[in-house]
Order: C-alpha cells, then sequence, then structure tokens
C-alpha cells in the first residue's frame, strides 16, 4: 500500500500528492534523507540546512495497539535493602509474574552460603565454607605473630643499612696535617681526650654532625648545652690545625659534660665516657637524626637459648649494642677471635624455659642482624673489685665477623684496625693514651698534648710482658669495596 506524501501549500491546509507517480516517490524519498541527515556540530549555525518552502514529508507512526490490556507500571521511591542501604530507582510491576523476574539483591550477612549447583555431587564436602572458617589454633596464632615480628624486624634493620649508607666515610676535609694533640685541661682528662681521638679518626662520625647535624637545625633549647653540637665543634677546630681554637673546644665542652650530669671529676673510663656521650645525644636529638648514628655504630642481634630438657627455642629478635664487652676469664689459648666465639655462643646458668617451666643450664648463642659501619670492642681488664688483668691477647688488623651473621644480613662485616685505646698502670693510678691511623696510612701516638710518629706493631701491641700499654678499645670501620 502506497504511502501518501503532504505538501504544505497554504497555512488554511495541505495538497495532496498522488501516489501514483513514481517520480513523486524518488523526491519524498530524497527530502526524507535529507531532512534526517545529522549534523557533525549541530550547535553551528553555519552547518545548519535552511530549507525554505520545501515539502517535508510527514512521519506516521503507526501505533499497533495490543487488544490486551498490560499491567501498569509506576516509578516508586528508592527500596531499601537490609542495613538500610539505599539502591538506584527502579521500575517495579505490580504483575506477579514480572515482578518475580526482578532479581533482588541477597542479603550480604546470609548465613546459607550461595548455591553452586555441586552440593548433590560430593566435590564440596572437603571444602570450608566462607562464612564457616576453619577455626586459628593457638598454634596458627603463635606461627603468625612469630613471622610478623620477624618481618617487621627484617625491614627495621633494611632501612638501618639504608640510613648507614648515607652518611660518608671517606676523609675529605681532613688533612693529616692537622692531627694536633689536647691539652690534659685539669690532669685528669685523659680517658676523655683518648677516647676524642679515636672518635676523631673514625670520618663517618664527623661527616654524619657535619651534614645532619648543623648549628641551624639544632632543636636544643639552648644550643650551649647541645652534646652534638658542642662535639661538632670539637671535630671543626681539631680538623682547622688550630691548637687555640682546639683548647677552646675543650674548654667549652668540658662545661657542658658538667650541665648535662657527667659527675666524673677524677679518672674515670673511656668506655663508660662513651656510654654516656650516646645516651645524651639520643637523648638531645631528633630521632630521624639520631637513627644515622644508631645505624653505623650500634649492632642488633638475634640470641636463641635451647631448652636441654625439652627442646624449645626461646627467640629474641633485635637486641641493640653498641659495644662489644669481651670477657677475658676464664682463658683461652688464642687470639681475639677465639673470646669472641664465647661471646656469640656461651652458657647460660640458672634458665627457666617458657614451654616445659624447668629449669636448668642451657646454651644461648647469638647473631648479628644488623652489621654497624664501626665496631667498638672492649677488653673487660677490670673486675668488680677493681683489680686489672693484664693479661695479653693478640689481635690483627682485620676483623671478620661475617661467620656470625643471619640470613638475612648479607652485609659485608669484614673490618679494619682503626684506633686503639691502650692504658697503663694499674687501678690506683693510671694512663690513657690513643694509637690511631690518620688519612695518609700512617700511625700515630696521641698522648694527650704530645704527637709521637709511630708505626701499626704498637697498635697491635697485646700488652706483653715488660711493657706498660695494654689494648682496652678497639676501633674497626667496614672495609668498603
Amino acid at each position: 500500500m502506497a504511502r501518501t506524501y503532504l505538501k504544505p501549500q497554504s497555512p488554511q491546509g495541505f495538497g495532496k500528492f498522488s501516489p501514483s507517480f513514481s517520480s513523486d516517490k524518488a523526491y519524498a524519498r530524497f527530502q526524507s534523507k535529507a531532512h534526517n541527515t545529522i549534523l557533525k556540530n549541530p550547535h553551528r549555525k553555519s552547518e545548519r540546512p535552511q530549507p525554505r518552502n520545501l515539502p517535508l514529508p510527514l512521519r506516521i507512526k503507526q501505533i499497533k495497539m495490543s487488544t490486551s490490556t498490560s499491567p501498569s507500571t509506576k516509578r516508586t521511591r528508592p527500596i531499601t535493602d537490609i542495613g538500610n542501604h539505599p539502591t538506584k530507582h527502579r521500575r517495579v510491576s505490580s504483575d506477579p509474574i514480572i515482578g518475580s523476574c526482578i532479581r533482588e539483591r541477597p542479603a550480604r550477612c546470609s548465613s546459607e552460603p550461595p548455591a553452586t549447583g555441586l552440593e548433590g555431587c560430593g566435590i564440596l564436602e572437603d571444602v570450608s565454607s566462607k562464612c564457616n572458617p576453619t577455626p586459628i589454633t593457638k598454634d596458627d596464632k603463635d606461627h603468625y605473630l612469630r613471622r610478623a615480628k620477624n618481618f617487621s624486624h627484617n625491614w627495621a634493620n633494611r632501612r638501618k643499612r639504608h640510613l648507614a649508607k648515607k652518611v660518608r666515610s671517606d676523609w675529605s676535609g681532613m688533612p693529616s696535617s692537622a692531627q694536633q694533640g689536647m691539652k690534659n685541661l685539669t690532669g685528669v682528662l685523659c680517658y676523655r681526650h683518648s677516647l676524642f681521638q679515636a672518635i676523631l679518626h673514625c670520618p663517618q662520625v664527623a661527616h654524619w654532625l657535619r651534614t645532619y647535624h648543623s648549628e641551624e637545625s639544632c632543636l636544643v633549647d639552648k644550643q650551649t648545652s647541645c652534646t652534638a653540637c658542642q662535639l661538632r665543634t670539637v671535630i671543626q677546630a681539631y680538623w682547622s690545625g688550630k691548637p687555640a681554637e682546639l683548647t677552646k673546644a675543650l674548654e667549652n665542652i668540658n662545661k657542658v659534660f658538667k650541665t648535662n650530669g657527667w659527675s666524673q671529676s677524677g679518672q674515670a673510663d673511656p668506655d663508660e665516657q662513651l656510654t654516656w656521650l650516646i645516651g645524651q645525644m639520643r637523648e638531645q636529638l631528633p630521632q630521624q637524626i639520631y637513627a644515622y648514628l644508631d645505624a653505623f655504630i650500634n649492632f642488633s642481634l638475634d640470641s636463641s637459648t635451647s631448652c636441654t630438657k625439652c627442646g624449645h627455642v626461646s627467640t629474641n629478635f633485635g637486641e641493640t649494642e653498641g659495644v662489644l664487652s669481651v670477657e677475658l676469664l676464664p682463658r683461652i689459648n688464642g687470639d681475639l677471635s677465639k673470646y669472641l666465639n664465647k661471646y656469640f655462643s656461651y652458657s647460660v646458668e640458672g634458665y627457666k624455659c617458657d614451654e616445659c617451666k624447668e629449669t636448668s643450664d642451657n646454651r644461648r648463642s647469638r647473631l648479628i642482624s644488623h652489621s654497624p659501619d664501626i665496631v667498638i670492642l672492649q677488653m673487660m681488664r677490670f673486675d668488680p673489685m677493681g683489680r686489672k688483668d693484664k693479661h695479653p691477647v693478640p689481635f690483627s688488623s682485620t676483623l671478620d665477623l661475617n661467620a656470625y651473621r643471619t640470613s638475612t644480613n648479607k652485609a659485608n662485616s669484614t673490618y679494619s684496625l682503626a684506633a686503639v685505646v691502650q692504658h697503663s698502670g694499674g687501678t690506683g693510678g693510671g694512663h690513657y693514651r690513643c694509637v690511631a691511623r690518620g688519612k695518609d696510612q700512617s700511625w700515630n701516638i696521641f698522648d694527650d698534648a704530645r704527637v709521637i710518629r709511630g708505626k701499626e706493631s704498637l697498635a697491635l701491641d697485646p700488652g706483653s710482658k715488660g711493657k706498660n700499654w695494654t689494648p682496652y678499645l678497639l676501633f674497626f670501620q667496614r672495609e668498603r669495596k
């Protein structure tokens, strides 16, 4: 059946084209195609066609009316599921058949798992449901806590290694010609000056104070009472090569030590002075600044104790150790490495096991999880009664601690001797001096204000019979590859 096309003739009415002529139909199709063309940019008026007095087809939609009455639909308000979570607007039909086809959101806290179609096949009999997980036992929980603690400990050690590498260890700004002695201001400060000489010949300490604790970044209320600032002043005055500036800096740091609580007015121990000095900087400096010092001067040890009764192994991670104190009793036939074996593996008397609650003598071993760049060894020559042990203990200029590392510690743990603090005399009276190596790899003896050219053999002297000087503190530096 041919369509009828209308042509506008006047505002009052429309005229009709005859449907019998093919030319009329072709013309009408052409106009219809031009009228329905999609414009590239309809907002631009220049692209819009402006047909004037052209006959446009009138589309007549044939609406097919259904004989049955369709159910009415309406838009409802947002439906609320369990938990008062609003959903999107949707059409809901009143027809029970159509309404049943609309998939409703399942309840979030359903107690039954969703059907999979495999329930009757026996496949899911050994598979636990998500809503009914396997209960966690005490052993599982302990295993998880150990793994979490171990992971946190390993991450902390990696961070320490990263911080230690950021601090320079070269001799830039520390010429050999600037090495000088230190005037003993009170006559009993040889213990402190020998310690300062050993610290000054470990370049990493100087670079740390210069780079990360400048005068502008000090947060202490009074910079004159800042221990780290005064130590930096001593380092700068020492390597400047000017004795007058160094003497003034030593006078100021002596006052600051007394102000901050150092109560030793007479002779003292350089190891005690070092422990107090590091403790003061830990209290006064911000944590992010002290972390660098902690990274290149302190050990991180993992200790494990095995019970001889039940075989249970108790492990402690991350024990901080600054100075490795080596006991010289009982005697061991050998050099310093033999005494180090006893330090890293020894017997514990009266140890109570956490598992079986039995008390017995057990074996405890230590391993290095973080190796610092500077290693300080103390030969414990003074007993609690104040008596000195002059037993000679041979040692070499190289210290190898690679055998005592944990499996996660991949850092090179080979060290070279940098300085030795020696002691002469006994408990009633004695004297300290330092033998250290400078930038030119030559050894010097620093005895208060005197500086004497020496040899490596003087630093390696174990304290043979007939000689007054015995090694007390050994300073080693990591060998950079």
